[in-house]
């Protein structure tokens, strides 16, 4: 099973797959999103498996894109980040042959909440499990990709507006996806075991038709002037 400095990837049982992150606040990074793209080869090369579940370390389950990375990085890297590599993984989650669940254990703020939401489904820790979009407050613009999903997961237009435009904390499930619960990876596994049936050979293609509009969004190729943003300059 893969493993490395930013992720490791479990079996619960024979049907369902932990991918657990644990370099630090799981920020994104190249070399984490490799990790991940690893992990996800591994599941889709296995058709047994029926559901990956996905969690975090301590009380972060990922706070974002990591910013010293950018920082260090010149802009030809930095500002190519979000559609050469932070998009195709959120497409590649959006769109995976099974299951997928969001296992909130902790913070999951920015990039780490629309990674969240690209899953079928979120559960959240009781007491730590929260998400916010703090573009607002960098300030920052809403790349295409991420604000496609958002509007795709998050159907109430208040809740919408007051996550975007106000930086609102959804704490303890305070969102669509229902009541948080006291051990969120158990709660995955247990929900796991009522979707594995309904996992057919279609699913890939069904939800790539399902959601198209946020798959031509996350296709775009413009640059996103991270470059710019984590320096204050905008």
């Amino acid at each position: 099973m893969h493993s490395d400095l930013y992720s490791t990837l479990s079996r619960i049982d024979r049907k369902t797959l932990l991918l657990t992150l644990h370099n630090k606040a799981n920020n994104f990074s190249i070399s984490s999103i490799e990790s991940i793209n690893k992990a996800l080869d591994q599941v889709e090369s296995d058709s047994s498996i029926k559901t990956l579940i996905t969690t975090g370390t301590g009380k972060f389950y990922s706070t974002g894109l990591d910013l010293k990375f950018i920082a260090n990085s010149p802009r030809k890297i930095t500002d190519r980040f979000l559609p050469d590599h932070y998009h195709p993984l959120l497409k590649r989650v959006l769109t995976m042959p099974c299951w997928t669940v969001a296992a909130v254990n902790g913070y999951s703020i920015a990039a780490g909440m629309t990674f969240a939401l690209a899953h079928d489904y979120v559960l959240v820790q009781k007491n730590f499990g929260w998400m916010c979009m703090n573009e607002i407050d960098l300030p920052s613009p809403m790349p295409a990709g991420m604000s496609a999903i958002l509007r795709c997961k998050l159907l109430d237009p208040s809740l919408l507006r007051d996550v975007l435009l106000s930086g609102k904390k959804l704490r303890n499930g305070a969102f669509i996806y229902g009541e948080p619960t006291e051990n969120v990876v158990d709660s995955s596994a247990s929900l796991a075991e009522t979707l594995e049936e309904k996992c057919g050979k279609t699913m890939r293609s069904i939800k790539s038709e399902l959601y198209y509009e946020v798959i031509d969004r996350l296709n775009l190729k413009d640059s996103v002037p991270l470059y710019d943003i984590v320096r204050g300059k905008l």
